[in-house]
């Protein structure tokens, strides 16, 4: 169960921290550089730089990203570590991105990564099937593989390194991957940070077109092995039968995933999201776990990953930053 003081206290935190973003935006706008701007890698930074937002009333580290790789499924999954540095004691958050996106979305996740490691917090994000730096094919992409990645990351970083706690970040279906684990009882993390989670299947029918569109899709899919859709965003993709029977298992999976773990949770979402439904989807997994919400309106549901809204960026992963601070290095 959440607890309130904790929750009163973290709150307190963020409004603190947004009322800080304010009084500095105004200074910084005309300088910053993100990575949601170049979509660049960084391999070693001073705390701050390359899109880290902090607070500059907390110590601050530097950090450094190993890319890399590990074993899942018998294929090798492309993945990117950053480590703060100086810091003895630190944890780690497992970072999910969304369907057909990537480990950085456009800089997005690489920006909060690095706002992480400021902190003195680990991250590990990996490529799903047909992402980013995977050499598999999109077809190859479902929740069952997904989750396994995402296991099997879990047992690299314990083995490859020494951390305090867990925590997890998903991004809309990266979301729904955590809230499965949850659901199975896979995974018991320490904190939860969830950005429009795709926990309905009801939103990924009409991320296909519809419920008939999905129906014929679904049919193509069992005749042929593969289907193509075309995505709300106009783009093409060759989907595999099992991501449609994957997402029929749970018809919503935040119910049940909130049965098993109790945890301390926070959903961020967006009131004009236009693939995650806000109120049916996000805000009512927010109320399934009795966690909490913050409010990311502003950029639908690209939450300025793949626009020029850099302070609605800063928003999002200040609002990530302190929750996972709170719940991960408070003892």
């Amino acid at each position: 169960m959440i607890r309130k003081s904790n929750r009163i206290r973290h709150k307190a935190a963020v409004i603190f921290s947004v009322l800080i973003m304010l009084l500095l935006s105004s200074c910084a706008e005309k300088t910053e550089k993100s990575q949601a701007d170049t979509g660049e890698t960084v391999t070693t930074a001073d705390a701050g730089e390359t899109g880290a937002i902090t607070d500059t009333s907390r110590k601050s580290y530097p950090y450094h990203e190993i890319s890399t790789t590990y074993s899942s499924r018998g294929v090798s999954v492309p993945a990117a570590v950053v480590i703060p540095e100086g810091v003895s004691d630190y944890p780690f958050v497992i970072i999910l991105h969304g369907h057909g996106g990537s480990k950085d979305e456009n800089g997005g996740l690489t920006t909060i990564a690095n706002a992480l490691a400021a902190r003195g917090i680990a991250s590990i994000r990996m490529d799903f099937p047909g992402c980013g730096d995977s050499e598999e094919p999109l077809s190859n992409n479902c929740l069952s593989n997904n989750k396994e990645d995402v296991l099997n990351a879990l047992a690299y970083i314990r083995s490859e390194y020494s951390f305090t706690k867990l925590g997890f970040f998903g991004y809309s279906m990266g979301g729904r991957t955590i809230l499965e684990l949850l659901a199975e009882g896979k995974i018991e993390p320490d904190a939860v940070c969830l950005l429009a989670p795709a926990a309905r299947t009801a939103d990924m029918k009409q991320f296909v077109g519809g419920d008939a569109t999905w129906d014929q899709a679904y049919a193509e899919a069992e005749k042929n092995g593969t289907v193509q859709i075309q995505d709300p965003f106009g783009k093409k993709q060759t989907l595999g039968l099992k991501w449609f029977q994957d997402l029929l298992v749970y018809d919503d999976v935040a119910p049940k995933a909130a049965s098993v773990w109790k945890g301390d949770i926070l959903v961020l979402f967006g009131e004009d999201d236009q693939i995650i439904d806000p109120e049916n989807t996000s805000r009512a997994t927010a109320e399934a776990f009795k966690g909490e919400i913050g409010d990311a309106t502003g950029d639908g549901h690209g939450y300025g990953f793949y626009s020029d809204y850099l302070r609605l960026l800063r928003h999002v992963t200040d609002m990530t930053t302190e929750f996972f601070a709170w719940n991960l290095l408070a003892d």
